[in-house]
């Protein structure tokens, strides 16, 4: 029960401690915190996360999904046979 506790309370303050700092350091710092637990944790980022960082927290070159990487390529490719 105590360990139970504790680990609620950990959850806590590392939530209370996330809105503390992005009320602080502003969304691009956030944006880059959750970016780097993705990657951390190995997470698949959707179209939806994508927008977010991009538009919302401002940064510049956030990960890509796998769509938006298939869709490049697939354009890329198109370009170099509408160019032969």
């Amino acid at each position: 029960m105590q360990a139970a506790a504790n680990l609620l309370q950990i959850i806590l303050g590392y939530l209370l401690g996330l809105a503390f700092a992005g009320s602080f350091l502003g969304r691009k710092y956030m944006g880059y915190v959750d970016i780097l637990l993705h990657k951390l944790f190995r997470r698949k980022i959707t179209l939806a996360q994508y927008l977010y960082w991009k538009y919302f927290c401002g940064i510049a070159n956030p990960p890509k999904p796998g769509s938006i990487k298939r869709a490049e390529k697939a354009m890329s490719e198109l370009r170099k046979a509408l160019k032969l």
